[in-house]
């Protein structure tokens, strides 16, 4: 792992956006050979599953039944209203439609903050670089087409 601050943020950019920009070419790939919500279901178990096993390896108590019951409401909604639209929504759109569409979600976040009562109006910065990503997704995305 490298050492320098700069190193480290280019590193952690290059994992993000290669695993991150994975994900929906691979839900693609396997909504091909099992039901969208099995896959999902399975996926978010496997991760879950290491992740507990990491956080108690590394010295974190175990979760409360509140966190528990918390965590379980948070993962039914991901898997039932987040991820889990996407992975329906990509039986029927391209992979790159459905990054695209995700990827405009900080554009309605930073909408959503603005209009909401006491909302903070974005910065030039912000809307540049909104703009910006955008714009970059919807380039990668139009080149899957080709």
């Amino acid at each position: 792992m490298p050492r320098e601050p700069r190193a480290r943020l280019w590193l952690a950019f290059f994992a993000l956006y290669t695993i991150w920009g994975s994900t929906y070419l691979a839900i693609r790939v396997a909504i091909e050979t099992m039901p969208p919500f099995a896959m999902a279901s399975a996926r978010f178990l496997v991760a879950g599953l290491i992740l507990y096993v990491w956080a108690r390896r590394t010295g974190a108590p175990a979760p409360t039944a509140r966190q528990w019951r918390s965590a379980a409401i948070v993962g039914a909604l991901l898997l039932v209203l987040g991820n889990g639209g996407v992975v329906w929504a990509e039986q029927r759109v391209t992979s790159g439609l459905a990054a695209l569409m995700i990827g405009a979600e900080p554009l309605w976040a930073v909408l959503f903050d603005w209009l909401r009562p006491g909302g903070r109006r974005p910065s030039l910065g912000v809307g540049f670089g909104l703009m910006t990503g955008f714009v970059g997704v919807a380039l990668l995305a139009s080149q899957l087409r080709k």
